[in-house]
C-alpha cells in the first residue's frame, strides 16, 4: 500500500504493475497499464486516462521494493523457480503470475482503516488517521493544508519524472551529469 501513498496510482494501476515496470537504479516506476476484473474476466488494459507515465520514487521506496523482490526471489529459488520479468509486482500467487484483484486491494485498505488507531467518526469514516500521526506543521489537531503536504512530498530537483513515448515503452532519458 506504501506505493499507492507515495505515487498516487489508482488501485488497478497498482495491480497492473509488473517487475519490468520498475527501474530501481533510476528510482522510477512505469505506469502504463491497469488491471480490472469485469464479469469474472481478468483484463490488463491501458490506464483510465489512456496515458502511460514514469513516476519518480524516493530512495526509501526503492529500498522497500528491492527488499520485497529479494524475498520473493529467495522463496522461488528455494523451490527451483525464478521470478520472471513479466511477473506482477504485487500478487498472492507464489510465482506472481496473477496480480492482486483490485477489489481485494479495496477490501484490504478498508480492513486497515477499520483497525485500531483510526478515527471512524470523521466525514471520511475510517480513513482519517489520528492527529498524532499527521505530519509536523499541523496545528490545533487539524491536518496540514494540502499544498503544504504536496510540497513536502515533491521529489528533489532533477528527479521530476517525464513521460516516455508510448510506442517504444522506453524509459525517459536521464539528465544526470
Amino acid at each position: 500500500m506504501w506505493l499507492v501513498v507515495v505515487t498516487g496510482v489508482r488501485r488497478g494501476e497498482l495491480c497492473g504493475l509488473q517487475i519490468r515496470d520498475t527501474d530501481l537504479d533510476r528510482a522510477l516506476v512505469h505506469v502504463a497499464f491497469s488491471y480490472v476484473v469485469r464479469g469474472g474476466q481478468r483484463i490488463r488494459k491501458d490506464t483510465k486516462t489512456h496515458q502511460d507515465r514514469w513516476l519518480a520514487i524516493d530512495p526509501v521506496t526503492c529500498a522497500l521494493i528491492q527488499s520485497y523482490l529479494a524475498e520473493i526471489k529467495a522463496e522461488l529459488t528455494g523451490v527451483g523457480a525464478e521470478l520472471r520479468d513479466d511477473a506482477y509486482l504485487f500478487s498472492n500467487d507464489p510465482a506472481h503470475a496473477r496480480p492482486w484483484n483490485p477489489d481485494w486491494v479495496s477490501h484490504r485498505v478498508a480492513d486497515i482503516a477499520a483497525g485500531p488507531g483510526w478515527n471512524s467518526t470523521s466525514k471520511a469514516a475510517g480513513t482519517t488517521p489520528p492527529a498524532s500521526s499527521w505530519p509536523a506543521g499541523s496545528t490545533c489537531g487539524t491536518r496540514p493544508h494540502a499544498s503544504a503536504t504536496a510540497a513536502a512530498a515533491r521529489p528533489p530537483s532533477g528527479t521530476t519524472p517525464t513521460r516516455s513515448r508510448r510506442s517504444t515503452g522506453a524509459p525517459p532519458p536521464t539528465s544526470r551529469s
